[in-house]
């Protein structure tokens, strides 16, 4: 093993990371994204933000499909994580805003 990854274990603390060295480096696919967590219970928004901010992601959160709308105006995201069941403006007519025709790769929502 300490061939095939260059193993050498490195300090943390009282403790030791024993993974490879590239395994150490090598990025998440969410590190460095912004995420865009709307949902109307405040403790699954807490959840959320807690463990993907932990992996690296920039995690805003609004409670209703209205907020998103006004944040979405100001901020670029790179991943919406929407609860489909909400009061007021629900998940389903605000995810109808994003399918939008040449929408493939990036949606903004109006000036």
């Amino acid at each position: 093993m300490v061939e095939e990854c260059g193993w050498n274990p490195q300090p943390m603390g009282r403790h030791f990371d024993l993974r490879c060295q590239g395994e150490r480096q090598r990025k998440t696919m969410i590190e460095n994204r912004t995420v865009l967590l709307i949902d109307d219970e405040p403790q699954i928004r807490r959840v959320l933000k807690t463990s993907l901010g932990s992996k690296g992601a920039r995690v805003l959160d609004v409670a209703s499909g209205e907020e998103a709308i006004e944040l979405l105006r100001r901020e670029t995201v790179d991943l919406i994580l929407l609860d489909l069941n909400m009061p007021g403006m629900g998940g389903s007519p605000l995810a109808a805003l994003f399918v939008t025709p040449g929408c493939a790769n990036h949606c903004r929502l109006g000036p």
